[in-house]
């Protein structure tokens, strides 16, 4: 492709001499990917870059944002940020650890002499941690392993070993402390060596034999050689080899245990006491180290202060030591009954006395190892005087401060550790807004692939096969690998991954790969195909077009093209590798396989592993992708490879096997050879002996049997229930459960801990926990056999195979045993402040432990908790049979916290699937609504407020839906408790109705095109006026998903052409000299000359097209005789097409999304002027990018249609319409007679032109579109069909002939078609009638569908509808008994609406005449009448109404019951307006014969009669009039419409007199009714007799009026006919003149609406630019001296300001309604409403606000909310919900 060139150039460049730029990456994404990322995401820039290969290592480490405008901004680790780009581009070389996000600290102490600390701490201080972290979004943990430790888990001496390891876990895991250590006057339990190696076991016996030592014999009878080790070692024996019931406690066994326990602490001390001898005496011969000799000596506490301070590194970031010691310890003291507990103390001669050995080993430890290696500040020491009972805080004041001052030592300084850790990593190292790749994400996938490379070996073929795959350029289709579970197909994938390198010799090249179902995101087959696009298009700097990743099916679509756009930008090998498709949800149609492209360009490869029978995804493959040679089936191992893998495996782990265990291994394998068998094999193999009888061998015959056979192994080591319950957990969990979810889940798991307390008691009172020891076992022995994952920002432990799965579920989860293990998790996730719940230890003579704490880590609700959000409804959703529908509703779908939280963390989307699934398992109302409601939601949720105010505005339950009214209490309870006023609404006044306007999600006026659409905006051409015309654009782009419309800076002119293109970011479109770039959101504009990239171009050059392409960077201008190609946005010159041929004219082209052409055009055969005549052939010519001329052609003598082309399925097929004029004699193809014209409608392979079908019918083609999924199109024509046409065949079926314009719904099957009466009909495929809904009263001008449905009327109406809320209203059949029509919900035809002079009652009038009165608390219907007209001006009285027709000119005065009480005489005909005055006592009405016998009249209304009449002594030219009166009721100000003549005329005097023009058409007169002779006082310019034209006007005192006219406001004062500016004293400028105070020329909106308070001291003002001011009266400055900071997006249509001049509320004509506090004079609410405000006011106390939208549908609308005095700041309200236990808790509402 070419590249760009400079500016400036005037003569044509061609690609020889042109250079590729280089473009910058803008925008991304901010969010993870998945629905939460879609929902939210924003455009990554406005183009698509290219960044050439060479530079693609050198990329950008903190690119920049924006559009060459460099912002300030963090700082971002450049090295991390290259890194991450190396990982994008599938680098596996240094792929970073997972982020940590959790604090796990080792206890280290000895147990019983630190009861008192530990117990504190679990009560006191843990608590608090966890409450601190989880603020941090951290998880908290302390491991204490001496808790719960008993005899039985000390039998194979393997405590000590777990110990170490968990000291590693928690350095490798925890952020922050890691390690804290508890030092007392005691030294710990110094335990003989479990290993000795062969050398020095046969020193230490030889020397215990020279000593002649007595028990020399225990070292042969319980250390036995074991040579599989790699070297040799003696092993400790475990007790029970030799003392069968050590630990015993089975019914029946309590001698025979107390015996054995009796017998091995002799043999353990008689053994002790030998190696120790023997070790201190070589090693005075120097036969051992120092190092060997204490092993024989130290403690496990010094073993692990060795692994977690001596030995470890940055230590006083992660290390705390808290040092006790007692003074005034003497022998009595020692004597003591406690001292034992506190000190190391050994009987002597003279009594009991201080362990010297130990006392010193413990100060050489803390004296000299600890603090050379620790800094003081994290070294706490406490003294404390000694006591009988050791630490007695109960008994000594001493000891109870101690305790205290030790709790706040350990939390300050855990904290403090804490925040320094969690300051380093919040702060993110790399600007994840530049990427659509998350960062954890591509962590994850190649961590995983790197260890699953880790013991790969053979399977060569297969390698080989994909390699070969890789270097062929000519395959363009995928490769798939299937295999039977445990065979290696993802190791496979791995190894492939890993080798690409050096199969492309070190060629640059993009590698990813994607281990499915291992990770939220990879599970749902959107999720998995938008991230790998994602990773592309950062590894290639590329965008991509928001609008085709809106739904499946514009992504499916859309896959195809953007990888030949990829492969045209990369020209690098791009390789993907999607592992597992079986591990996919079903969900959008995944198995289907659809989604997988069936050709990929020469450098995309595409490889996929599978399952062979797993939803028949396999054979699905194979219907789609027939060749043979596509399919790669892995084989078993063969023996040699198995063999391979065995040496490798155990020689990685330093052990061997005897030949004959090898043999019998071989053997075993034999049967079933794939690597999980024989890994689980050889995981049974490392463990054996060389002394392990071949009797004792017992090997599995297959997979599963192993499997079950490890599983035996745990539960007899463990116990059944334990074992069960803890791998049944990680089963069921949500991607398996974090450490801590599964040691909290077992704390609550009440069946686990009446096992686990058997035969001991919990150690703490109060608080009732597994020891932590015992899951740390049980995953000491699973480790081989679980993995670690990424799910939702916390690390969890799975199964690492899906045949683990599999029979773990069958072991433990079948049989309904699933149900009470997601019962217990949905429960563990429910609760926030963790979980007090009374526990019955039934082994231990049913003790009773009330409220028992069970110490869980806080699940509060909150949006980063993402783990709980998910979790939450998955378990519930599981469990929903035992935890009942109604605590499913209450506590989760139907909770308002729930639902906040989840759609801020997820998006809308996520909660429609999990009500989606409930409704799976039962049919329920409730939850059927409240699906509904979301789906048709146009608030953005993701705010409380919002998600309150719109469940308040727009759900409407019925009295018996108990859930969803407790939602709507609780809402409003949210609303409430603000401290700010707010709108609430005091009914659903936003509820759907069961009608098509309840589709209706916006609606815009004055629209007269939909020029082009993008994302989730439209492109608009609306009307203009002609006082408007000067400044502002008729151009708008109006945004989808927020229905605000943003005025363009293009103003319309007459060089701007009809095409106009919009791509997202930018609207492009030409003149007669340029293509113009406009920047829709920085408002700049840049232009491409024809004169710098056409030679030798004249002005007489005019293009005859224009085209662009939304999902690449370019755009094609077409003259005549040739098309240039330009780069966008840069809009320099790419490259151009010729045909080559002579007397050819091009009229029209397409560009394609993969570097193709397609123009159309005339070629002329003779001079005929004519270019349609006969002697011209029409052709289309391909042309791709790089070569000049067309690769294919194709002519005809048919005249082709240039509007009626399209194409379909990815751009695979290109339709094209040609007609020739028929015969008078010729008939039809169906033998009917014929009309003028016969039509063929062209099918052609757009990838070389080849014609592929061609289908004739009679008439002409209205309307043609193509199915972007599939090469398949639909065809309106004149002869009344719709014709559905693919490559092989036609259908149709006869529509209306109405019918001139349609749209499809290509996902759902379903065509509309509008009818000129503005019915739009519902059809499927077939022609069958689905629906039928009334859009309009009016024709249909246009439709289009873009996410949602838009349509625009011919009175120039644009409407939005939701699409899934008009199929819900179309399938639902008419509800006759819906009581709608009874609530003001139901009230669609409002033509006027007021309130009463004390507020308790609301007017409404309809167009069916009558009148409505509603009571204004109960909004209940008081009574109703006809009234013989239709109501659109109404002047409440104190027990009447008065009402005014301005349609018919009648008006009528009733009471409440509907009496007619006054109607003006026969003489008072056609009223115009009406007005009380100030005391409501009179009207005035202005009415008219005839025009030009205006008068106005007078009525008494205490006395309801005619007063008289004042006739207007000069004619008034007009087409509309309104008027106010002035304050004190002297004038009478009269506002007139002139007509379009009467303001040409005033236009030719300004421009004769040098007068400044006025674009507006109100012209102004005043009446004085004092002196009431009828005298017209005109507002005319100062200095002049033109009059003075605005917009608005506004009495101000007795004789002021103010007048908007243009940007400014003048004063008319009507006794001295003044009128003109007044000037600010403080500003120098005129008062109340906008661009003073709002940019001065870009402030270019006219000021037109006006309202004052009650005390004149305050004017409001609102403006075309969206402003609202609030001036001061007196001196025309904005009350702060300042713009507001925020305003409308549309014009300001309505102002009202409350009487108690606190609180104003505007509308504007993007519908949005706002809140104002005059106050402060800010922003306090604002709302979009579905159509434009017609009436705006609040009641007499200023507490409520009313209003009523629509034209054809009406909305009644009131707003609570609205305080006299704004709340205090108090605690929100507290709501009860239930625990799933019959236990009420407080749950405060989130603030």
């Amino acid at each position: 492709m070419s590249g760009s060139a400079k500016k400036g150039t005037s003569k044509l460049v061609t690609p020889s001499n042109s250079k590729k730029s280089l473009s910058t990456r803008q925008s991304s994404f901010t969010s993870k990917p998945g629905i939460s990322l879609i929902q939210k995401a924003e455009a990554k820039g406005s183009h698509i870059g290219v960044k050439s290969n060479e530079n693609k290592k050198d990329r950008k480490s903190v690119p920049v944002n924006g559009e060459g405008v460099q912002k300030e901004r963090p700082q971002y680790d450049t090295d991390v940020t290259k890194n991450f780009n190396d990982m994008i581009d599938g680098d596996l070389s240094n792929v970073p650890a997972l982020p940590k996000s959790m604090v796990r600290i080792f206890l280290s102490s000895t147990f019983s002499d630190f009861r008192a600390e530990r117990n504190t701490l679990a009560r006191e201080v843990y608590p608090y941690l966890r409450d601190y972290c989880t603020a941090r979004d951290l998880d908290f943990q302390v491991v204490d392993m001496r808790w719960g430790v008993t005899e039985d888990s000390q039998n194979d001496h393997s405590v000590e070993k777990l110990c170490l390891l968990e000291v590693d876990n928690c350095q490798k895991s925890s952020l922050g402390p890691n390690f804290i250590v508890l030092s007392g006057d005691r030294y710990g339990f110094r335990p003989i060596p479990v290993e000795l190696d062969v050398k020095q076991f046969e020193v230490l016996r030889f020397e215990a034999t020279k000593l002649d030592l007595k028990d020399r014999a225990l070292l042969d009878e319980w250390y036995k050689l074991d040579e599989n080790a790699v070297p040799s070692i003696y092993l400790l024996q475990p007790i029970r080899s030799k003392f069968t019931f050590y630990a015993d406690f089975s019914p029946g066994c309590s001698e025979v245990r107390k015996r054995d326990t009796e017998e091995w602490n002799k043999t353990y001390e008689a053994l002790q006491g030998v190696l120790r001898k023997a070790a201190l005496e070589v090693f005075k011969q120097n036969k051992i180290s120092s190092q060997q000799k204490e092993q024989f000596f130290i403690s496990v506490t010094e073993c692990e202060i060795q692994d977690g301070i001596l030995n470890a590194s940055d230590v006083n970031s992660h290390c705390l030591v808290y040092k006790r010691q007692f003074n005034g310890v003497d022998d009595k003291a020692l004597a003591d009954a406690q001292a034992s507990r506190f000190m190391e103390i050994k009987t002597t001669d003279k009594g009991p006395a201080i362990d010297g050995e130990v006392q010193t080993l413990r100060t050489d430890l803390f004296e000299k190892k600890i603090k050379s290696k620790l800094k003081d500040s994290n070294i706490h020491t406490y003294t404390l005087a000694w006591t009988p009972q050791g630490v007695s805080p109960e008994q000594s004041t001493q000891h109870k401060d101690y305790l205290a001052r030790f709790c706040k030592d350990f939390i300050k300084d855990c904290t403090h550790l804490i925040d320094i850790a969690w300051q380093e990593v919040s702060q993110i190292p790399i600007k994840l807004s530049n990427y659509y790749s998350d960062y954890v994400e591509t962590i994850h996938h190649l961590s995983f692939c790197n260890m699953k490379c880790e013991s790969f070996a053979g399977q060569e073929e297969v390698l080989d096969k994909a390699r070969a795959y890789i270097l062929n350029d000519f395959i363009k289709t995928p490769l798939i690998i299937h295999a039977e579970s445990g065979v290696g197909k993802t190791s496979i994938m791995a190894m492939i991954m890993k080798s690409i390198p050096k199969w492309l010799k070190d060629k640059s090249h993009t590698r990813l790969i994607r281990f499915l179902g291992t990770s939220p995101n990879t599970l749902n087959i959107f999720d998995v195909l938008f991230s790998v696009l994602g990773q592309v298009s950062d590894s290639y700097d590329m965008i991509i077009p928001p609008l085709n990743y809106k739904s499946m099916a514009a992504l499916q679509a859309f896959i195809p093209r953007y990888l030949r756009q990829i492969a045209t930008t990369a020209k690098e090998p791009v390789i993907i590798l999607l592992d597992s498709i079986d591990q996919l949800t079903a969900q959008n149609d995944a198995y289907l396989m659809k989604w997988l492209p069936t050709m990929v360009p020469q450098n995309v490869k595409l490889i996929v592993s599978m399952l062979p029978n797993e939803h028949d995804i396999l054979q699905n493959c194979k219907k789609l992708l027939p060749n043979s040679e596509c399919y790669v089936e892995v084989p078993m191992l063969p023996e040699r490879t198995g063999q391979e893998i065995m040496k490798m495996y155990l020689s990685k782990r330093k052990r061997k096997i005897t030949d004959k265990q090898m043999t019998l291994l071989l053997s075993v394998f034999r049967e079933a050879p794939s690597p999980l068998f024989l890994k689980l094999l050889l995981d049974e193999a490392r463990v054996w002996k060389s002394y392990t009888p071949m009797e004792d061998i017992v090997l599995s015959p297959s997979v599963k049997q192993a499997i079950n056979k490890l599983f035996e192994k745990l539960e007899k080591k463990f116990g059944v229930i334990l074992v069960s319950h803890a791998l049944g957990y990680i089963t069921v969990g949500l991607a398996g459960l974090t450490e801590f979810e599964i040691e909290d889940v077992l704390s609550c798991d009440d069946d686990v801990l009446n096992d686990v307390y058997r035969y001991h008691d919990p150690p703490v009172p109060g608080i009732v926990r597994i020891p932590p020891v015992l899951w740390a076992r049980i995953r000491y022995d699973i480790k081989e056999y679980i993995v670690e994952r990424m799910s939702y920002g916390r690390t969890t432990l799975n199964w690492y195979h899906r045949q683990f799965i599999e029979t773990a579920s069958e072991r433990y989860t079948s049989d309904g045993k699933d149900i009470a293990l997601h019962r217990n998790l949905a429960l563990l996730f429910l609760q926030e402040h963790g979980l007090k719940r009374t526990v019955i230890l039934k082994n231990r003579n049913n003790l009773e432990i009330s409220d028992a704490d069970r110490q869980v880590t806080p699940q509060p609700f909150t949006p980063k908790n993402c783990r709980k959000l998910a979790c939450l409804p998955y378990h519930a959703s599981k469990a929903f049979s035992t935890l009942g529908r109604e605590f499913v509703k209450t506590n989760i779908l139907c909770n308002f916290q729930y639902l906040c939280m989840r759609i801020a963390a997820f998006s809308v989307p996520s909660v429609l699937q999990d009500l989606n699934e409930f409704l799976n398992k039962t049919d329920d109302d409730e939850v059927l609504l409240l699906q509904q409601f979301l789906q048709v939601s146009k608030e953005n949720l993701t705010q409380p407020v919002r998600m309150a105010f719109s469940i308040l505005s727009s759900l409407n339950p019925q009295s018996n839906m108990a859930c969803l009214n407790k939602l709507v209490d609780d809402a409003k309870a949210f609303l409430e408790s603000q401290t700010v006023p707010l709108l609430i609404p005091s009914f659903p006044c936003l509820a759907p109705r069961r009608d098509a306007s309840s589709a209706v999600l916006a609606s815009v006026s004055d629209v007269t095109e939909i020029l082009d659409y993008c994302s989730d905006s439209v492109l608009l051409k609306v009307r203009v006026s002609e006082d408007q015309k000067e400044y502002r654009s008729p151009y708008v782009l109006f945004n989808t998903a927020t229905q605000e419309s943003d005025y363009l800076g293009i103003v319309n002119g007459k060089d701007i052409g009809s095409q106009l293109y919009y791509n997202g970011n930018h609207v492009f479109y030409g003149t007669s000299s340029a293509v113009v770039c406009f920047n829709a959101k920085t408002k700049s504009t840049d232009e491409c000359p024809f004169k710098e990239i056409v030679s030798d171009w004249s002005e007489s050059q005019i293009p005859v097209f224009l085209a662009f392409n939304k999902e690449n960077n370019y755009g094609a201008v077409m003259f005549p005789d040739i098309i240039i190609v330009i780069s966008i946005p840069s809009l320099t010159f790419s490259q151009s097409f010729v045909t080559g041929k002579m007397l050819t004219r091009f009229k029209s082209c397409l560009i394609l999304n993969d570097s193709k052409i397609i123009a159309i055009g005339v070629q002329e055969n003779s001079s005929a002027v004519d270019s349609q005549g006969p002697e011209n052939q029409h052709f289309i010519c391909l042309f791709n990018f790089g070569k000049r001329e067309p690769i294919a052609s194709y002519f005809t003598d048919k005249q082709m249609d240039l509007m009626m082309q399209a194409f379909a399925g990815s751009e695979e097929t290109y339709a094209i319409a040609v007609k020739t004029q028929r015969n008078n004699d010729e008939q039809g193809p169906d033998g009917r007679a014929a009309s003028g014209f016969k039509t063929e409608i062209l099918l052609f392979d757009a990838g070389n032109l080849k014609q592929l079908k061609s289908f004739e019918f009679d008439g002409e083609v209205l309307q043609i579109e193509g199915n972007p999924m599939k090469s398949e199109f639909k065809v309106l024509t004149t002869d009344g069909f719709m014709r559905s046409l693919n490559r092989s065949n036609e259908t149709k079926f006869p529509v209306k002939s109405s019918v001139k314009m349609f749209t499809t719904l290509w996902e759902k099957g379903l065509v509309l078609l509008c009818s000129g009466q503005g019915m739009i009909n519902l059809c499927n495929s077939d022609g069958q009638l689905v629906g039928v809904f009334p859009a309009y009263s009016v024709a249909i001008k246009n439709i289009k569908i873009n996410d949602q449905l838009v349509t625009l009327s011919s009175n120039c109406e644009l409407k939005l509808w939701s699409v899934d809320a008009l199929m819900s209203v179309v399938k639902q059949a008419e509800d006759t008994a819906s009581n709608e029509s009874a609530s003001l919900l139901g009230q669609l035809d409002v033509t006027a609406m007021e309130v009463s002079l004390d507020d308790k009652l609301i007017f409404i009038c309809k167009e069916d005449n009558t009148m409505q009165i509603w009571d204004s608390e109960a909004f209940q219907l008081r009574s109703k009448f006809q009234m013989g007209l239709t109501g659109s001006l109404l002047h409440p009285l104190n027990n009447s109404i008065i009402v005014h027709d301005t349609t018919l000119g009648k008006l009528k005065v009733f009471d409440l019951t509907g009496k007619c009480l006054f109607e003006p005489p026969t003489s008072v005909q056609n009223v115009m307006f009406s007005e009380l005055n100030s005391s409501r006592k009179t009207l005035y009405l202005i009415s008219a014969i005839k025009k030009g016998k205006e008068q106005i009249d007078e009525i008494n209304m205490d006395l309801m009669q005619y007063v008289k009449c004042i006739k207007f002594q000069q004619s008034l030219t007009y087409e509309s009039l309104d008027f106010k009166l002035s304050e004190g009721d002297r004038y009478l100000i009269i506002r007139s419409k002139i007509s379009e003549q009467e303001f040409d005329s005033f236009k030719a005097t300004w421009k004769k007199g040098w007068w400044g023009e006025q674009n507006c058409r109100f012209k102004f007169h005043a009446v004085d009714l004092k002196q009431g002779n009828g005298a017209l006082v005109p507002c005319l310019r100062i200095l002049s007799k033109i009059p003075t034209l605005g917009i608005g006007y506004l009495p101000m005192g007795p004789s002021t009026v103010l007048i908007t006219t243009r940007r400014w406001v003048v004063f008319w004062d009507i006794p001295t006919g003044k009128c003109d500016q007044r000037m600010c004293k403080e500003t120098k400028e005129p008062m109340f003149y906008l661009p003073t105070w709002c940019g001065g020329d870009q402030c270019t909106g006219q000021t037109s609406v006006m309202e004052t308070d009650t005390q004149r001291s305050l004017l409001a003002v609102g403006s075309d630019d969206g402003y609202v001011m609030v001036y001061n009266v007196a001196t025309g400055v904005p009350a702060d001296k300042k713009k507001p900071a925020t305003k409308h997006t549309g014009k300001v249509q309505k102002i009202a300001i409350s009487l108690n001049g606190k609180w104003l509320a505007s509308a504007c004509s993007d519908n949005v309604l706002k809140l104002w506090d005059l106050g402060t004079y800010r922003e306090l609410f604002s709302v979009g409403l579905d159509a434009s405000v017609q009436r705006l006011a609040f009641n007499s106390a200023s507490t409520r606000l009313l209003l009523y939208t629509g034209h054809e549908t009406t909305r009644i609308m009131v707003f609570d909310g609205i305080r006299t005095n704004p709340l205090p700041d108090k605690n929100p309200p507290v709501l009860f919900i239930g625990d799933g236990q019959g236990v009420k808790k407080k749950k405060k509402i989130l603030p």
